[in-house]
């Protein structure tokens, strides 16, 4: 080490990353998404709403929140092939192997795609 450098050791004043989502003031006890405190989100925000201000950068009017929970929840549907999959696994398997075989079977051509998974 050279003559005037310091080690540091941790992350404390290390800059991981810069983004509009979230403020992170831990010298003074602050979490903010998008500029809203996190105790005021907590307190009055639903799940919803905080998803669609970390997605949009704004909260909702009542009407985008209306079709945003209507977006998600046409979003929630399983496709009947996965379904009848799962039907085929032991009731005692693992649940992250469940997970495991949902991720993978998700991506089969005509059984995650037909529910919008990626």
């Amino acid at each position: 080490m050279s003559e005037g450098t310091q080690l540091i050791r941790g992350l404390e004043g290390v800059v991981a990353a810069e983004t509009r989502l979230c403020d992170l003031d831990g010298a003074n006890g602050r979490l903010a998404y998008g500029g809203y405190d996190i105790d005021e989100l907590a307190r009055k925000a639903s799940f919803e709403e905080v998803c669609y201000l970390l997605w949009e950068g704004e909260l909702p009017d009542r009407a985008a929140l209306d079709r945003f929970r209507a977006e998600l929840a046409d979003s929630r549907s399983i496709p009947h092939a996965l379904v009848e999959a799962f039907r085929l696994m032991p009731r005692d398997t693992d649940p992250m192997r469940v997970l495991i075989a949902w991720g993978v079977a998700s991506r089969w051509p005509g059984v995650g795609t037909r529910a919008g998974y990626p």
